[in-house]
This record gives structure tokens, C-alpha cells and sequence, in this order.
């Protein structure tokens, strides 16, 4: 089982932790069990230092993947009852409570007036007196207090009734209850009677008596396996799309799979099914199909029916060849490839969190924008399909309730993700192609898009809520004044037109990222040449413009645009700080550090561009002056953590005995993961730096090794090498001598 950290200070076990998260999951993805099919555990507590194990006298030791608990007194009848949630079926079992009821209870619901309503973190004391006669009235046994503390929720994914419950047994009264409230109110009660339920409100000084009755009756039952069967359907209530593919047909000739459905054509859709000729089921689900083609051909349903053969060893095509040739199904037929199934795989994979091939038959139903709709495990049939096909363009709220096994009652909206948010997820997992894929569909719509309503539609989401319920004004609203209609639907239109150029330029940013982490620069060049003619007042686009124009060896175009930006800058301090920020990633650091200067002139209180001016002095080998600025940022700011690390990594790096300050980097230092919880990679590997300074390499070692364990974990490959170089250092008894700052 994963561990959670015992110490958040030390994060030394971090990689182990986080691949024991992975395994994890991976036992999910592959259906397995938590526990291995172990047996539920109860535990009773002895009163003693060991507990005993009452697993099967309780009847608790099921065979379950068990997870949380909710302990109440169900039926009202003083003692508790269990409901289990499980990871697996059955996913709620009601264990009823059957004991004997000669022993007493009481129980109280409380209500915060000077707290929280529900008094959570309440202490709740019942005093009792020994009913035995005989006792010595100073003996221990003659009293005893039971303690009960209200809580949200207790134990792993669990929370039981707020009713605190008390079992008392039968040789105990009541002597009172006293409720110590959050707010550190405390209240006494005297006067309480065994095998009632009480409600006490804040500051009322009385518990009222509850008389109340469960009504719910529930009936055991007897749980039966799951009849099995060869087929399942599976509507998704949000679609994933379909990766660029390509597949030959018979002739030879390669295809596109994943814009077969949106061809002028195809208005309903694609059906692409995957088959082999030694598949009984498949056959049958194309002759079936094919004499029920009247229900789907209206559609005009494309169906691409890809022949998994040439996946087999020693592949021979001549039995699927004439079964094509001789079938007069009304289908494209085609051959798969291992591309093709892969990302089929993946795909399926992803959507049902499970590890597994694919069975034959097995068809996926792609929407107009090329998004899968619904898969179907073993033959289709044609009934279903048709009305799933219906389905493709329906509202969210009526798709989920044919995806749904069973009615009920929705506890969220439904709603279709933006197409933006969904690239840039793509984008920052790392999945580049895909986020490529799904932005450029979505610019191209966005483009041809001048129906109000359809650019509604299209770009929810990507807008502020106030926007789209803006947007969504009647076409035609009765209004007393002609010309006030006019108005309102030119401002519509306005306002529609400025929100497509938003979204349009938050597209073309994403999209020049991405062609510059695929290493496309002409294509990133091209895209930042469109953001500058849509944004021709930006200088933020003409800054990134010069950037790239500069990486690409075209120095005396990108010197052109910066110009150009520096001849309009006045006194704006921002677009001082802009262009020293260009100078900096175009490696022109003297012409930063004067851009840094005039704009602190400007604005001398700004703490950014004090850190902006030392880090480009300390690239430019001033570290004196670099250290001024960011003690100066720590004198206002103590939370600077960025200021902190540079300051720290130069105190501690530096060759210069007259800038070192060992001593003041190693305080900065552990100030700044003490801050952090240890758990930034950067400022743990200037920690490390400053204790090697100090001859400390194996706490040294230690810190750089967790720091590089994070770094990989988090995908930061940059970091996570530099960190492993200087390990390597500090093993061979070395500090790190550097002018730079930290990573």
C-alpha cells in the first residue's frame, strides 16, 4: 500500500512514495485488487494495549475491496449499525446491527448558534455512576466519563451520522452531560435518561427528547452474480477525439481515418469497425448491419471497416480479400495497421482506466468533429446504433441520460469542455499532437464561424460565464423602439466579434508554444507573425516575435523590433521591464540591465523589477550589485522566495571570497525550504550548495538526491541533471563553484 509521509519536512522517501502512487494506479488500470481478495478486518478494542480480532464472529470478513464507513443507528433501536462503500461490487453493503437490546444507550444531536451550525469539533462528556451497590463511593469504579468528539469525517474516504452515540451498557446511570462547543462555550445537562435522543441547541440550556421512527424499511437480499454477456454499449457524456490516422485499403491506397467524419458526405458521422475474417461474430454483425441498412442509410452513416488480419503472423489476405469482394455489404473496407490499434487501444484504454485489448468485433461511433461517441464491444446493434446516431447532436443533460444504466437525479451540470481548456491540458501533460490537433480544429472553426448562436456554442467555455449569458440574447427580442434593437444587435455583434479575436489570439499563443517545443520554428515564426497583425499595438507580440526572429539567426530583423518598441516607450515602466526581458532571452544582458535601471526610476518601489535588475546583473558577472538589489527586496519583502534563492546560491557559490557568505546563505537557505516544506527541487539544490560550502556532503548528497527524485518526478529533465552533476561533486568531497544563479 502507498505510505503517506510521516515528516513534511523531510521529503527524503519522495520517489519512493510517488512510485508507490504508481503502482497503484497501475493495479487499477489492470483490474486488480487492492488487498488481494484479503478478507475484511474488525478490530475490537479490549480495553487493554492489543486489540482482538472479531472479524468473523461480527460477520464483517467479507471478500470485498473495501473503502469507507458510515456507522449509525439506521433502524433507531440504541445501537449501530454499518453501511461499507467498495471499490468493487457489491459498492454498498448495510450490515444491521441484530444484538441483543438489553443494553442502554444514549444519543445527541447538536447545533451550533456561537460555532459552526453543525458544532463540528465538538467535545461532548457523559459522566456516569455505577448502578452496583456496594461500591466504595472513593473507589475508581464508581465513576467514569466517556468521551465523544463531532467530526466531519473519520477514517479513510469515510463519515458517519453528526448523532454522537453513547453505549452504555447496564450497570451505568447517567449523572449529566456536559458539551464543550468550539467556540469554548461549555454547557451541563442534568436530567438525561438512558435509551433516548436528544437535541441540544447552543446556549438554550435545555436537551429536548427526539421521538422519531425510521420509516425506511430495508430488506436483505441475496447477492447473485452478474449475468455475463458478449456485448456492452458505453455512450460517452464527454468525447475524446480521434488521433490523426491512416490506413490502407485493399487496393493499396492510404486514407485519413480521423476526417472521415467530417466530409460533406458523412453529415452523421463515422462507424469504424474493427474485424477479422475468422471471426464468426464479425461476419454476423455485417450481414445483420446490412440487411438493417434501411434504418441507418437516412443518416448517411459512414461505416470504415478496418481487417485486423495483417496483425497476425504469417498474414494471409486472400480469405478476407473474398469475403469483400464476394459480400455485397455496403461498407469502406480497409486494413488495420498497428498504429491504428494502438491508439484504438490507448484511446479505449484511457476512457475505461483498464489495461486490455481490444475484443472483436468492436466499433467506435465518431461524431461530426471527429470526437468518439460511443463503443461497442461485440456485434452493434442496428437498432441502437441508429438511435445512438440521433443521439450525436443532442444537449448534454439528454446524452447523459441514455448514457446513464439508471434514472436518478444529477448533482452537477452537464457541459461540453472548451476546446482551448482541452488543448492546453494536452499541452501541459506533455501530448503535444494531440493539443496541436484539437487547437487547430478549434482556430479553423473559430474562423468560419459569423452565426451568433454557433459561436456561442463553439466557444463555451473558453469565455467569461458573463460572456456567454451575453451572448445568448433572443434573436428576436421585442423592445418598444426599433432603433434600440438596432443598437443591441450591433453591440452583439461588437461584442461577439471582440470575444472571437480574444479567443482567436489565446489560440495562436498556445499554438506557437506548442510549434516551438515540437521544434517547428518556421511554423512558430508564421504563427507569431499572425498574433502581431491581429494585435498590431501589442508590443508583448512584438517581443516574442523578436525572440524567436533572434533564436533563428535573424538578428537584424528581431534589432528592428525592438527598436521600434523602444522608440514608443515614454515613461511606461511596463514596457521598460518588457524590453529588458527581451534583452535577457535574447542574451543582450548590458541592454537589460539598462532597461531594469529606467524602469526602476520609474517605479523604485517595485519588487519585481528590483529581481528583474539582479538577475541580469548577476548574469552579467556584478554580483555585489545584484546582491544590494535583493536584500533590498528581502528588507520590504521577506516572502521573496525567488530574491531569497539567488541571494542564497551567490552567498554560497560564488569563487569570490569577498561575496561569499557562507554563513548568511545557509540561514537564507533553510528559511526558504522551511517555507516551501521542501519540496521546490531548486531551492533544496541551493541548500545543498550552502552545506557543502560548510563540509556537511552527506546531508549535502542527501538533499541533492531528493531534489533530483522531485525534479523527475515533475517531468523537469533541465533541473534534474544539473542536480545529479553536483551530487556527483559533493560524493568526491567538492562544493559547487559557480557565478550564476540557481536554476
Amino acid at each position: 500500500m502507498s505510505q503517506s509521509p510521516t515528516d513534511a519536512q523531510t521529503p527524503a522517501n519522495a520517489e519512493d512514495y510517488l512510485d508507490n502512487w504508481s503502482d497503484l494506479g497501475g493495479m487499477i488500470s489492470e483490474g486488480f485488487s487492492f488487498s488481494g481478495r484479503e478478507r475484511n478486518r474488525c478490530f475490537l478494542n479490549t480495553g487493554g494495549q492489543q486489540f482482538a480480532d472479531a472479524s468473523y464472529v461480527t460477520g464483517l470478513d467479507f471478500i470485498d475491496d473495501g473503502r469507507g464507513t458510515a456507522i449509525v443507528d439506521w433502524d433507531h433501536d440504541g445501537d449501530l449499525d454499518l453501511w461499507i462503500s467498495n471499490r468493487t461490487g457489491p459498492r454498498v453493503r448495510m450490515l444491521q446491527n441484530r444484538s441483543p437490546e438489553s443494553n442502554q444507550f444514549v444519543a445527541v444531536r447538536l447545533q451550533g448558534t456561537r460555532c459552526n451550525r453543525d458544532a463540528i469539533g465538538a467535545r461532548v462528556q457523559l459522566h456516569l455512576q455505577t448502578t452496583i451497590s456496594g461500591a466504595e463511593s472513593s473507589s475508581d469504579g464508581q465513576r467514569k466519563t466517556l468521551i465523544r468528539t463531532l467530526r466531519a469525517g473519520e477514517g479513510f474516504l469515510s463519515q458517519s451520522s453528526k448523532w454522537v452515540h453513547f453505549g452504555l451498557g447496564t450497570d451505568w446511570k447517567i449523572d449529566r452531560l456536559t458539551v464543550h462547543w468550539p467556540s469554548q462555550d461549555v454547557e451541563s445537562f442534568e436530567n438525561i435518561l438512558p435509551n433516548q435522543r436528544y437535541s441540544i441547541v447552543q446556549g438554550s440550556q435545555l436537551a429536548k427528547a427526539v421521538h422519531s421512527e425510521r420509516l425506511v424499511q430495508l430488506q436483505a437480499s441475496q447477492l447473485g452474480a452478474t449475468a455475463s454477456s458478449d456485448r456492452s454499449r458505453t455512450l460517452l457524456t464527454h468525447r475524446l477525439a480521434l488521433p490523426d490516422l491512416e490506413f490502407r485499403d485493399f487496393n493499396g491506397e492510404t486514407r485519413q481515418l480521423s476526417n472521415a467524419s467530417v466530409t460533406p458526405e458523412s453529415r452523421s458521422g463515422t462507424l469504424i469497425n474493427l474485424w477479422a475474417s475468422w471471426c464468426r461474430p464479425c461476419l454476423e454483425e455485417f450481414d445483420q448491419l446490412s440487411k438493417e441498412w434501411s434504418l441507418l442509410e437516412p443518416s448517411k452513416l459512414r461505416v470504415v471497416a478496418l481487417c485486423t488480419d495483417p496483425l497476425q503472423e504469417d498474414a494471409d489476405l486472400s480469405t478476407a480479400r473474398s469475403l469483400v469482394q464476394e459480400s455485397n455489404w455496403p461498407f469502406e473496407f480497409g486494413l488495420a495497421n498497428e498504429q491504428v490499434i494502438q491508439a484504438l487501444t490507448t484511446l479505449n484504454n484511457d476512457i475505461f482506466y483498464l489495461t486490455q485489448p481490444l475484443p472483436l468485433p468492436c466499433s467506435l461511433l465518431i461524431d461530426q468533429e471527429g470526437k468518439v461517441a460511443a463503443i461497442y464491444k461485440g456485434p452493434v446493434e442496428p437498432q441502437q446504433l441508429a438511435m445512438d446516431i440521433e443521439r450525436l447532436e443532442a444537449a448534454p443533460e439528454e446524452l447523459a441520460r441514455a448514457a446513464f444504466p439508471f434514472p436518478g437525479r444529477q448533482i452537477i451540470r452537464n457541459y461540453n469542455p472548451s476546446p482551448l481548456s482541452l488543448a492546453t491540458a494536452y499541452y501541459e501533460a506533455g501530448y503535444l499532437q494531440d493539443a496541436r490537433r484539437e487547437l487547430i480544429r478549434f482556430l479553423k472553426n473559430i474562423a468560419e464561424i459569423s452565426d451568433f448562436d454557433r459561436l456561442t456554442d463553439v466557444m463555451e467555455g473558453s469565455l467569461r460565464p458573463g460572456a456567454i449569458h451575453e451572448s445568448r440574447v433572443p434573436r428576436h427580442t421585442q423592445t418598444n423602439s426599433s432603433s434600440h434593437q438596432t443598437t443591441e444587435r450591433t453591440r452583439l455583434k461588437q461584442a461577439l466579434q471582440d470575444l472571437q479575436r480574444q479567443t482567436t489570439i489565446k489560440g495562436f499563443r498556445l499554438l506557437a508554444n506548442i510549434e516551438r517545443d515540437r521544434g517547428q520554428p518556421k511554423n512558430q515564426l508564421r504563427i507569431l507573425r499572425q498574433l502581431v497583425t491581429l494585435q498590431p499595438d501589442s508590443n508583448t507580440a512584438k517581443a516574442n516575435l523578436a525572440v524567436a526572429l533572434f533564436q533563428q539567426g535573424q538578428t537584424s530583423a528581431a534589432d528592428s523590433i525592438l527598436q521600434d518598441i523602444s522608440s514608443r516607450v515614454s515613461d511606461d515602466a511596463g514596457t521598460m521591464v518588457l524590453l529588458g526581458q527581451t534583452y535577457m532571452k535574447t542574451g543582450q544582458v548590458p541592454s537589460a540591465v539598462e532597461w531594469f535601471r529606467k524602469a526602476l526610476e520609474q517605479k523604485s518601489d517595485s519588487p519585481e523589477i528590483q529581481l528583474n535588475l539582479g538577475i541580469a546583473l548577476q548574469l552579467q558577472g556584478s554580483p555585489l550589485e545584484a546582491i544590494q538589489q535583493y536584500e533590498q527586496i528581502l528588507a520590504t519583502t521577506p516572502e521573496a522566495n525567488e530574491a531569497a534563492n539567488n541571494l542564497a546560491w551567490l552567498y554560497a557559490t560564488h569563487n569570490d571570497a569577498s561575496v561569499r557568505n557562507p554563513t548568511r546563505a545557509l540561514h537564507l537557505a533553510r528559511d526558504l525550504c522551511d517555507r516551501t516544506s521542501y519540496t521546490v527541487p531548486p531551492y533544496l539544490g541551493t541548500l545543498a550548495a550552502a552545506l557543502a560550502q560548510g563540509g556537511k556532503f552527506d546531508e549535502a548528497i542527501r538533499l541533492a538526491e531528493t531534489a533530483a527524485s522531485i525534479a523527475r518526478g515533475r517531468g523537469d529533465n533541465e533541473i534534474t541533471k544539473s542536480l545529479e552533476k553536483r551530487a556527483i561533486l559533493y560524493r568526491q568531497g567538492k562544493p559547487v563553484w559557480l557565478h550564476s544563479k540557481g536554476e
